[in-house]
């Protein structure tokens, strides 16, 4: 009976630890995705930025000729 609950108590133990590695590899997998989301929100706000300031130039270059 012992060795029978020895090997339950093993499984059990070998059971926890597979979710563990899983929920471990699932947070760096969702961390990579947040940084990789970050990196698109950082870009998109460089692009915006910068049509920004070439529309800007276009119109300031704009009212400069009709003056």
């Amino acid at each position: 009976m012992d060795t029978i609950e020895q090997q339950s108590q093993a499984l059990t133990q070998a059971r926890y630890e597979q979710v563990e590695a899983r929920m471990r590899m699932e947070i760096m997998v969702m961390s990579e995705v947040d940084q990789r989301l970050e990196d698109i929100k950082v870009k998109v706000l460089e692009y915006r930025y910068q049509i920004y300031r070439h529309f800007r130039n276009e119109i300031c270059e704009g009212n400069d000729d009709g003056i």
